[in-house]
This record gives structure tokens, sequence and C-alpha cells, in this order.
């Protein structure tokens, strides 16, 4: 069985956000814990910032499973139960990794998570609704999930810096 180096660095990387802040965490800090060379690390990962999108992509947000809708253009039961189990898992998820997620999202700057989160929901969200509607959607469709997709990154942003009460 081959060693998943990627896999490896995060596992490692989300143990030391357990005991050491965030921004104090160094790339010769987890080359030192994994091992592995600086230009490994590179390899897999462009930096911290890059490393800590792939954490909240791959460790935090569960994988989208939802069946396909009815055929008569209406979400069945099991699609809409779906979409709220999804979120549910998500939101667990956020709380299992909540110290990781409070500082991660305490960052600044040009590649932050938060930014990041509201990029990822953005384009989740316009499929989404492309699949609810079963078109593509109109500019005030748009403009409307955008303004949707914002408010709810920003609720969950502000939950996670709160110590999600």
């Amino acid at each position: 069985m081959a060693l998943d180096i990627k896999d490896m660095i995060v596992r490692i990387f989300l143990e030391m956000c357990e005991k050491k802040e965030l921004n104090k965490i160094t790339i010769k800090d987890i080359q030192e814990k994994t091992g592995l060379s600086r230009q490994t690390f590179y390899n897999h990962f462009k930096d911290k910032d890059d490393l800590i999108q792939y954490c909240y992509d791959s460790v935090i947000v569960p994988d989208w499973y939802a069946g396909d809708n009815s055929s008569d253009g209406k979400l069945d039961d099991d699609y809409i139960a779906d979409m709220f189990l999804w979120r549910t898992e998500y939101l667990k998820s956020i709380i299992k990794y909540g110290r990781f997620m409070k500082m991660a999202c305490a960052m600044d700057g040009p590649n932050c998570l938060w930014e990041h989160i509201f990029s990822e929901t953005r384009e989740f969200e316009l499929k989404w609704h492309e699949t609810l509607f079963r078109r593509k959607l109109t500019k005030e469709m748009i403009e409307a999930t955008e303004y949707h997709t914002f408010a709810t990154t920003y609720m969950i942003v502000d939950w996670i810096k709160n110590d999600m009460p």
C-alpha cells in the first residue's frame, strides 16, 4: 500500500493545530513533524494557506452524496433529505475541528479560509440551484444565490469565530 503523503501532511498538521496556534505553525514545523523535506511539502501544497484550504475541502466538507432527483422536474424526498443530511454532517465536522476552524477563519489575507469558504459555497450553491430549477439560472437568480451565499458564509464564519454556540 502506497503512503499518501498529502493525507499524512494534513493529518499531522491538524494534530499540530490542537497543540499550537495555527499562525505560529511554520512550514519548517510541519517538515520536522512529518520528517519530509521542504521540497516534498511544496510538491503537494503551494503554501500554508493552500494546506489550510485543502484541510477544509478534504476533511471538513463532507462529500456530496445526493442521488438524482425525479424526472418530473421536482426534487424527490431523498434528494432533499440528502441535502439536510449533508448540511448536518458539515456543521458536525466544523464542530469536530472547531479549534482549527476558529484559528483558520481568524486569519486574513488574499488566500484566507473564509474567502475560500465563500468561493466554494458559491460554486456549490449555483450548481445546486441549477439542479433545483433544472435550467440555467437568470442573472437575477445568480445575484440572489450570491446574496444568500454571502449571508450564509458570514453566519457560519461568525458562528465559528464565536466558539460555535
